[in-house]
């Protein structure tokens, strides 16, 4: 995703999107709407605000609404579920889940939650995903109603069982506000990847003197604002490299790389593989 506010187009009598996705890729965004990521194979680390989280399979992830998340790649496939919904489907207990935080939002088939009458409340995560997929992919006759009587069913388990933290009028005042500089931020990069961008540019570009903005992006996002720009770019010239025949230096010039070698080495560092054998990769499919 270029910018930084993911929004996704979802029917509004019927907030919900389910898809099944292999090696996923995107980088820093944030949406309304809450996201569960479900790992049916291999591994993957995903991002969450200043937080790094490594998922096996069968783990799973809540990233609630105005969270900062992104998929880092780790050199190994995995295929995983991803389940997003409006907080219009959970009614009168919706401010309960955005006004607050996931202490622990992973939650491992080998981790113990203890509650007042369950041991275990993964398995029953795991069991309402589980029928949400089935019910989503089958799309029988009423699934819409089943689909949003497995939501209540989860959002019964994680009110009841899963550790939340409720945000202070100051913490949340604080996330919107920060979200605010980072739209900035993320508009900027998307307006000007091709040309160079240094610290003071970036920095002036939201009012920040060169020696807070580092602090300030990390703090948030838990990246440097390096290695932010860099994936970006790399996301771009795999956007190049997938639609048109351009040639692997006119890529790497259009996407704001000063020599082809620092393209090559950046792009191999990032998607362990060199631009030349991700295009051929591409063509032999």
């Amino acid at each position: 995703m270029s910018i930084l506010h993911q929004k996704r187009f979802m029917n509004l009598d019927f907030p919900f999107s389910l898809w099944i996705d292999q090696d996923l890729k995107f980088g820093a965004h944030w949406h309304q709407e809450v996201e569960m990521v479900y790992m049916l194979e291999g591994s993957m680390q995903i991002g969450l605000n200043n937080e790094i989280y490594t998922l096996n399979a069968r783990d799973i992830l809540f990233i609630n609404s105005g969270d900062i998340h992104y998929f880092l790649h780790n050199g190994q496939s995995n295929k995983e579920v991803v389940i997003q919904f409006g907080l219009s489907l959970l009614d009168m207990y919706s401010d309960v889940i955005s006004g607050s935080r996931f202490i622990n939002p992973l939650i491992s088939r080998k981790q113990k939650i203890i509650g007042n009458s369950i041991e275990c409340v993964y398995h029953e995560i795991e069991k309402q995903i589980i029928l949400l997929i089935n019910e989503y992919q089958s799309k029988r006759t009423g699934y819409h109603m089943a689909v949003k009587a497995r939501l209540y069913d989860l959002a019964v388990v994680i009110l009841r069982y899963v550790p939340l933290e409720r945000y202070s009028l100051e913490e949340r005042t604080k996330q919107l506000l920060q979200l605010e500089v980072l739209k900035k931020i993320f508009q900027y990069v998307e307006e000007h990847y091709e040309s160079e961008i240094n610290l003071e540019d970036i920095s002036t570009s939201v009012n920040y003197s060169v020696f807070y903005f580092p602090r300030f992006f990390k703090g948030v996002t838990g990246m440097t604002f390096g290695h932010y720009l860099r994936d970006f770019r790399i996301r771009k010239a795999e956007e190049f490299l997938r639609k048109n025949d351009s040639s692997i230096s006119e890529v790497a010039f259009r996407c704001g790389f000063n020599s082809v070698k620092t393209f090559n080495r950046v792009f191999k560092q990032l998607r362990g593989c060199s631009p030349t054998a991700y295009k051929k990769a591409i063509y032999e499919k």
